[in-house]
């Protein structure tokens, strides 16, 4: 029995690194996704799988015996079975200014899931989710001046960092309290690209590659008891979790370029043909310094009766006030989120309606997100909607389906304005690998 946990960690472990690799080789080359993207450690992205998202992103106290949550590693000794969660996503962002608006797509791996769950108190988990993605291109033309000269500048970078985590979660004092952690490894890599021209000149190329890795450490509890004012099937769940990283490595390496051919970078598709090239500059020396990420508090409520209803409410704050990456001008702030979702499940027992035994969800927040520029907060607010088809009656797997509609920015003070249409579909097995078998 151990031997073959011990063998399905190790092969579940190198098939996320795999999926990690090709997650950031297909972020490395992200196209332009958010201009808002382009400060602090770029576009922070919810831990959730197929079903929390179409719940708003709540799960902070859900502890459902058939679908992960990573939300809160407690939750993983809630599981009946073995459980494999994967989800995919496509996102539509239409961008807005007082000068033009733009319309940006991308799809990718929205989560990857995967827990281990004998009968017994004990679950270890795995899996891996984007924790924050990078695209975005800037664009400005100044004047010199001393000598009236017109430049143009644009600044791009892409990249983004992958979130590897192993947990580990048990349950005790009659299975009333949960007890979850996780290790998570980040990983990432971004290409940044400064480039500048004065007419008539050749334009200069100004690159930077930098890298993330460290690890951070998610510690969560689930208290749970029956709320008999409702019923004896109706249970009451309070959720709780810190998250810390308390040295994130960062290194970053330099090179100059001149372009070969006199151009109009305005007009240009960035980045620039290699081929135009010419090195003025070698890479430099890696430089590289540690960094710790301001400590993440998370508390939810949920009421849930087994397989007909749930209800979330989560809160979450982290203090990015002093956190300085790229620039020691960033104005960050504290992050504070609500996010709030229900399900509701007619009748799972009913062979004969398929839509009696799917799962319906709706859910939405609020977010202060980190960012503050030009004194302005950025703030965020979203929607969603979901819905959940059984693949069979004797073991509630499902196909998820879930669209998320949100708002980011503001016009404001020359700031842009995003509307995000997000949609993500998942397939949620459950299966029991290691039972005994009977003979007759």
């Amino acid at each position: 029995m151990l031997l073959n946990i011990k063998l399905s960690l190790i092969a579940t472990w190198r098939l996320l690194v795999i999926l990690g690799s090709s997650i950031s080789i297909a972020t490395a080359q992200t196209n332009v996704t958010s201009p808002y993207s382009g400060f602090g450690i770029g576009d922070l992205q919810r831990s959730v799988l197929s079903r929390n998202f179409a719940l708003g992103g709540a799960g902070n106290a859900f502890a459902d015996p058939f679908a992960i949550n990573p939300n809160n590693p407690a939750s993983f000794a809630s599981l009946q079975m073995m459980t494999l969660d994967f989800s995919a996503s496509g996102l539509l962002n239409h961008i807005k200014s007082h000068e033009q608006s733009v319309t940006l797509n991308t799809i990718g791996l929205y989560g990857l899931g995967f827990v281990f769950k004998k009968q017994g108190p004990f679950a270890i988990a795995a899996g891996l989710s984007p924790y924050s993605t990078i695209g975005y291109k800037f664009s400005n033309i100044a004047t010199v001046e001393a000598d009236s000269l017109q430049y143009a500048s644009i600044q791009t970078g892409q990249g983004g960092i992958i979130d590897y985590y192993l947990g580990a979660a048990y349950q005790l004092l009659k299975k009333k309290l949960n007890l979850g952690l996780a290790m998570h490894y980040l990983d990432g890599k971004v290409d940044l690209q400064s480039i500048t021209q004065v007419p008539f000149t050749f334009a200069k190329v100004f690159v930077r590659e930098q890298s993330f890795g460290g690890l951070s450490y998610q510690m969560g509890a689930i208290f749970s008891d029956t709320l008999k004012i409702i019923s004896r099937e109706t249970f009451y769940r309070i959720g709780a979790i810190i998250e810390f990283a308390p040295a994130i490595r960062f290194t970053e390496s330099s090179a100059l370029y001149q372009y070969r051919n006199l151009l109009d970078i305005t007009t240009q598709s960035v980045p620039l043909n290699p081929k135009e090239l010419r090195l003025i500059q070698p890479l430099s020396e890696p430089s590289s310094q540690t960094f710790s990420l301001p400590i993440k508090y998370s508390w939810g409520l949920a009421i849930e009766k087994f397989l007909h209803y749930s209800i979330g409410l989560d809160i979450q704050a982290q203090d990015w006030k002093d956190f300085r990456l790229r620039s020691a001008n960033e104005s960050l702030g504290l992050s504070l989120s609500i996010c709030a979702g229900g399900e509701w499940i007619p009748n799972f027992q009913d062979s004969k309606s398929l839509f009696a035994r799917t799962a319906y969800r709706i859910g939405g927040g609020w977010e202060n997100t980190y960012l503050k520029l030009k004194g302005q907060p950025i703030q965020a607010w979203h929607f969603t909607l979901g819905i959940g088809f059984p693949l069979n009656i004797r073991i509630p797997s499902r196909i998820n389906l879930g669209l998320e509609i949100k708002q980011r920015g503001t016009l404001e003070k020359e700031l842009i304005r995003e509307t995000n249409y997000r949609f993500v579909i998942g397939i949620n097995f459950n299966e029991i690998w290691f039972g005994q078998r009977k003979y007759n």
